[in-house]
């Protein structure tokens, strides 16, 4: 199981199990947005922006450098973000301007080996003045066995403070993982401890958070369960009783359509199969090519829709835009587009 990019952006911190459980809480040393869509939820601007994505390639077509710059209405830029890849098309670097005055506020730089392993990840903090550091390692099998972090980095001396350690077992024709260890000090003992447990189709049915190698005193739990169409497994509920005390805390019930498009998903406090109350509930829709055009938000779970983004793409699928009616009145309030744009370097 290798470190992908998106687990080692997503995941922060040990803790956040009951966030972000499928991806086994790989990785640790920061996020941020990626500049390329955006929740309705998640935002509070109103009026139109603009996305221009350029793709520098080079004489071969790969791509080595992308950019994404956000403007205003009135051509103002209001930040950019940077990628660039090595000749193996992995991501080597990523930086940051947030504020559009010209100046990186944050970047990433990533290490690879022979195989496209992660080796080595790195984020600076840089309006802050704050580094950190990781190194990965894995077995003959390409699997994740450890990770150090340094969550102080003084741009120098690597100096571990958290060691990750992981086990796998052999399910079919694939490694899943079955546990993941953390010693939050470096002094040789495991502090805590997720533990994965497969269903008999492989899929995990539930993980345990607890104290020590073995998880011996249980503290969370998070359980799954799924549907099956067309031969796919899909996550039907999550499950998490934080207190192990055999009551679930919150809970998501996800719906699908016939090809597997997740139709609605909607959020609880307690049990979403027995006494849980709704707080929330996002439903999609889709066009005929399986992409997502419409997203209808439930912001209090009383079964009204708040609000709605719409999407709309180009010919060849890429984002074009979204437009927010935030209060249901056929009137957008926030408008998202994005244009591309390609230029051949040397």
């Amino acid at each position: 199981m290798k470190l992908s990019r998106k687990g080692f952006m997503n995941t922060l911190r040990f803790l956040c199990l009951a966030v972000v459980i499928i991806v086994g809480c790989l990785a640790v040393i920061g996020s941020s947005d990626d500049g390329t869509t955006t929740s309705a939820a998640e935002t509070e601007e109103v009026g139109a922006f603009d996305y221009v994505v350029t793709e520098y390639v080079d004489g071969d077509g790969k791509i080595t450098r992308m950019n994404s710059t956000k403007y205003d209405d009135e051509g103002t830029s209001l930040g950019s973000r940077d990628e660039f890849y090595d000749d193996e098309g992995n991501l080597i670097r990523e930086e940051g301007d947030d504020d559009g005055d010209g100046q990186n506020d944050w970047s990433y730089e990533y290490v690879y080996d022979d195989a496209g392993n992660m080796t080595a990840a790195e984020y600076d903090e840089i309006s802050e003045g704050t580094k950190r550091k990781a190194h990965f390692f894995y077995d003959d099998k390409g699997n994740l066995i450890r990770r150090e972090a340094d969550n102080d980095y003084d741009g120098s001396t690597f100096a571990a403070d958290e060691i990750y350690s992981y086990e796998y077992a052999l399910f079919g024709d694939e490694w899943k993982m079955t546990k993941e260890m953390l010693d939050e000090d470096d002094d040789g003992d495991i502090d805590y401890t997720n533990v994965f447990f497969y269903d008999e189709n492989d899929n995990l049915e539930r993980l345990e958070y607890g104290f020590g190698e073995e998880a011996v005193e249980v503290y969370t739990a998070t359980y799954f369960t799924y549907t099956g169409i067309d031969g796919d497994w899909y996550t039907r509920t999550s499950k998490t009783d934080l207190n192990f005390d055999a009551n679930i805390d919150f809970s998501y019930l996800y719906d699908y359509d016939d090809q597997g498009n997740k139709s609605s998903m909607k959020s609880y406090i307690g049990d979403c199969d027995d006494d849980g109350v709704m707080i929330s509930a996002t439903y999609y829709v889709y066009d005929d090519t399986g992409n997502l055009i419409e997203e209808w938000y439930d912001e209090n779970g009383d079964g009204n829709d708040d609000e709605v983004m719409y999407t709309s793409y180009y010919d060849d699928g890429r984002l074009w835009r979204q437009e927010y009616d935030r209060d249901l009145n056929d009137e957008i309030d926030l408008t998202y587009t994005w244009t591309y744009e390609q230029v051949e370097v040397e």
